[in-house]
């Protein structure tokens, strides 16, 4: 599997004592399918990088220096050319059958590969590298695989030609082609299911972001997206299946996608942990790590291969340990699942740790080391998932919790509501109780009084005491007035309680009602009323009956008090008809002065006095308002040249057999 390139300056190591010493070639025989070739091969440092094949032929074998267990250069400009001799045993009965083995450099990031080895007396050539597209390749490969065809019993000299500015390592392997593919197969089933966790992760989480529209899992989401591209490019998976003819892209996505999974990973860290709310520095400290690959991602594209993957490294390092402290801080002040958010870095710190120490060479590789990084980054994925539903779980109990005390709290008011409303109900109906009896009650003396006086007036009075018994009965006609209007306030509340069904009406009649009513007060006071019906108007409509004679005998006794000599005018018109309602318009015009304009808003304000001498109470347009309101209808006071005009507009029911 591939190497994670590292921002540590890696020592070459080398055995002086063996310098000089003659190269021994690596025997390969059919009985075994793997070779670790890193301990015999030899290399030589071209710092001009303008040695060719030819020239390195003609170099002294004491120019050649032997490798470590496995050779790692560090960060270097030059040109390295390794040789490694091969030599293929058969037996006899089988020494004239060539046989094809398998030369691998298990480690993707390396810019320029070149593979030289005799055939047939002239040395064959054969490319690789991630500068290089897949098409220069025998076969695509994640990492770097030459064939070679050995012949039998013959020393046969490879040189292997390096440049590179990533971590120069050459872990060297040679492989015979059944042993390689069986052992690939397993390794591409490795890479499947570690990009399958974590690709899986990322769509079931995407789905609950869609789900729940919690900003942390579309962070989550991208950080883990980000990362899986990482590791695959790191692997070479990238460069093998998604853009195999771009190596000017495949350079610079590793460093570039180094600064978007830490960009999106900060992104994470400020929502899921909600740093600004709790630790105001540790938050500034996340958004300088955001910042700062934000940075990367941009070196990435206009600097060097070397400077922004340094940046890259130095980002990995300080900002593990930022997130880490975060983890660490949020963990300490019980944030909802901080404690499987630290886990899950440590675990990524760890494995990653591991992996650089086996880069630098201070940790013998094997597959658990080799595969660290991987181990610890799917740990992390798993335990970020579970830090998510952690949060989420404690969230809606917290939101159920305050729920329920809503709840609660809503039902108490409730009651408490329902208890002082019952109560305002009941005060309510007391207090009409009372209206009315004192009405009853004032009723009979109000007409003895003015039994008395108009009695006492039959009688020959002085003119002092003649204008004392007509005031007297001015103010008693003005006291059984307002009773009756308190005693009306009262029949219209209870009708309102008790009378919700309505009923047919009839306005022809209901009209020739109230002008009989009113008809010896009309003649007292020289006046006529005139009723005119629009002939659009139904014949018969369903509404409270009670209500309207009441609301027009009230207009009606306004409108007489109000007029002296002239005709008092009903109009009576269809405003709106539809299938099955109609508004009906009344407008009532008195011949007196009319309502003076600065009074006009509070003419149904219960203590405006209304009259024309400013002896009126105003009662009875309060209670025609009221009334109105009632039947969800609107009033109105106009001014008016001849007099006041009245207007209210009432909805009514058409009958169903009048539909």
């Amino acid at each position: 599997m591939g190497r994670l390139e590292t921002a540590f300056v890696i020592v070459l190591l080398y055995a002086s004592s063996a310098m000089g010493t003659p190269q021994s070639p690596l025997i390969l025989n059919h009985h075994k399918g793997h070779y670790d070739a890193n301990s015999l091969a030899v290399f030589l440092e071209d710092s001009s990088r303008a040695l060719r094949l030819e020239d390195v032929l003609q170099q002294s074998e004491d120019l050649f220096k032997p490798s470590a267990d496995r050779f790692s250069g560090g960060y270097s400009d030059a040109t390295y050319w390794l040789k490694l001799q091969l030599k293929y045993e058969l037996p006899p009965e089988r020494r004239n059958l060539s046989h094809d083995w398998i030369l691998e450099i298990d480690y993707a990031a390396l810019d320029y590969v070149d593979v030289y080895y005799p055939v047939d007396g002239v040395f064959a050539q054969l490319q690789s590298g991630d500068r290089r597209p897949q098409s220069v390749r025998r076969s695509r490969n994640n990492f770097h695989v030459f064939y070679l065809r050995l012949p039998p019993n013959q020393a046969t000299d490879v040189y292997i030609k390096v440049r590179t500015s990533s971590s120069l390592q050459i872990p060297l392997s040679i492989w015979s082609p059944a042993e390689f593919f069986e052992s690939r197969s397993l390794t591409r089933l490795g890479h499947g299911v570690y990009l399958g966790v974590l690709f899986i992760m990322a769509a079931y989480n995407l789905m609950l972001f869609f789900s729940l529209r919690e900003r942390s899992y579309l962070y989550y989401v991208l950080y883990i997206s980000a990362f899986a591209f990482l590791q695959s490019s790191i692997a070479g998976l990238t460069f093998q299946y998604l853009w195999p003819d771009s190596p000017a892209w495949n350079n610079v996505s590793i460093p570039f996608l180094m600064g978007a999974a830490f960009f999106f990973a900060v992104l994470f860290t400020r929502s899921f942990l909600a740093t600004h709310q709790h630790s105001r520095y540790t938050d500034w400290l996340i958004q300088a790590v955001g910042v700062f690959s934000l940075l990367v991602m941009l070196l990435s594209i206009v600097a060097n291969y070397q400077a922004a993957l340094t940046s890259g490294n130095l980002l990995t390092m300080l900002g593990s340990l930022v997130l880490l402290w975060s983890g660490a801080l949020a963990t300490y002040k019980k944030v909802p699942g901080a404690i499987y958010f630290l886990l899950g870095w440590a675990f990524l710190l760890l494995g990653s740790t591991i992996f650089m120490l086996v880069s630098i060479g201070m940790i013998q590789p094997n597959t658990f080391t080799e595969n660290a990084a991987r181990y610890g980054s799917a740990l992390e994925a798993l335990l970020l998932a579970l830090a998510l539903g952690e949060k989420i779980k404690v969230v809606r109990e917290e939101k159920t919790r305050i729920a329920d005390k809503a709840r609660a709290d809503l039902q108490a008011g409730n009651r408490e509501l329902s208890l002082g409303l019952a109560q305002r109900e009941h005060n309510d109906s007391l207090k009409d109780e009372f209206l009315a009896n004192v009405s009853h009650e004032l009723r009979t003396p109000l007409n003895g009084i003015l039994g008395s006086i108009e009695l006492m007036r039959l009688e020959p009075l002085s003119e002092e005491v003649e204008e004392y018994a007509h005031s007297a009965q001015v103010s008693a006609d003005h006291m059984l007035e307002l009773v009756n209007s308190l005693l009306s306030f009262s029949e219209a509340k209870a009708k309102q309680d008790n009378q919700e069904a309505g009923n047919l009406i009839d306005l022809r009649l209901l009209t020739k009602k109230l002008r009989d009513d009113y008809l010896s007060r009309l003649r007292d006071r020289g006046l006529r009323l005139v009723v005119e019906f629009d002939p659009t108007l139904p014949q018969l409509l369903w509404g409270d009956s009670s209500k309207l004679e009441l609301v027009l005998g009230q207009l009606l006794d306004e409108a007489i008090k109000n007029s002296s000599g002239g005709r008092i005018s009903l109009s009576i018109a269809p405003e709106k008809l539809s299938i099955n309602s109609s508004r009906i318009s009344f407008a009532l015009q008195d011949c007196g002065p009319g309502i003076p304009t600065e009074r006009l808003e509070a003419a149904f304000d219960p203590f405006m006095q209304t009259g024309r001498d400013d002896t009126g109470h105003g009662m009875g347009m309060a209670i025609c308002k009221q009334l109105v309101q009632r039947m969800k209808g609107n009033i109105s006071a106009l001014p008016c040249d001849n007099g006041a005009l009245i207007r209210f507009v009432v909805p009514f029911e058409l009958p169903k057999e009048s539909v």
